[in-house]
């Protein structure tokens, strides 16, 4: 059946969401908050939605900026905003999870998300983690680079200024959407050099790449900087590494435990 309510939701964004509401069949265990994927629509998860009000949970579901019937003055069919569309979208998530909790006061709040959702869910998530009673992200395009992407995402919501390295351009809405301000690409770090330091650029690293690019950045580190070493992606070497980089400007670099650390 279709959802039980069609709604507009005003977004502090200036966007009018259109919001479908499918309430419990008995007595509320909860909310499932739905976000969408790409190029798709609220209204496809009706069957999901009666699938939860069956076990207990009340679901809504928006169409996010550029999708179904949500409009906004900067947001044409297929587009999220003209400037900073992903901070809008997570700001209208934000208004949704405000308009449960309002409705389904102390209700536990699991924020869902599938394919494009997945990322959109995931960085509400990280970014109002106190407010969220769980998370279920489904199918996102969580493939090659997960140590790297994941580093970003919670660097960003830290507040640090991110910049996220990638040799594939088709990846550089989503490493944003993650929370990267800065996209650099890969073969800017992939050719090594006997040099002994270069311009200092980075005050902290993640690195899960290792191979010429682990040796291109120790030299590009700030005084007193750290790179973290947690992958080997790009060989197990070291390549152009020099003594300098620790000598005269302090950088530290530091390993992980990924044989003996427990799960838990």
């Amino acid at each position: 059946m279709p959802f039980d309510a069609q709604r507009e939701l005003k977004s502090p964004t200036g966007a009018t969401l259109n919001l479908y509401v499918r309430e419990a069949a008995g007595p509320s265990r909860g909310v499932i908050q739905v976000n969408h994927g790409l190029a798709e629509h609220a209204a496809r998860y009706a069957r999901f939605a009666d699938f939860m009000a069956e076990k207990g949970f009340a679901t809504y579901a928006h169409d996010h900026r550029g999708h179904g019937h949500t409009t906004a003055p900067d947001a044409p069919l297929g587009s999220f905003a003209a400037e900073d569309g992903y901070a809008k979208v997570i700001a209208d998530v934000g208004a949704v999870h405000d308009h449960i909790a309002l409705e389904h006061p102390g209700q536990p709040v699991i924020v869902f998300g599938h394919s494009m959702g997945g990322l959109i869910a995931l960085n509400f998530v990280l970014r109002n983690s106190g407010r969220i009673s769980a998370a279920a992200i489904w199918n996102a395009n969580f493939t090659a680079g997960l140590l790297g992407r994941v580093a970003t995402a919670i660097l960003a919501q830290l507040g640090h200024e991110v910049a996220a390295v990638t040799g594939r351009p088709e990846t550089q809405d989503y490493l944003r959407a993650l929370g990267a301000s800065r996209i650099v690409a890969r073969e800017e770090l992939t050719e090594a050099t006997r040099k002994p330091l270069e311009s200092e650029l980075w005050a902290g690293c993640v690195d899960a790449v290792a191979g010429v690019m682990l040796g291109r950045v120790l030299k590009q580190m700030k005084y007193g900087a750290s790179v973290a070493a947690v992958g080997l992606a790009g060989g197990a070497a070291i390549e152009g590494a020099l003594i300098t980089p620790f000598i005269l400007r302090g950088v530290n670099l530091l390993g992980i435990d990924s044989v003996m650390q427990p799960y838990a």
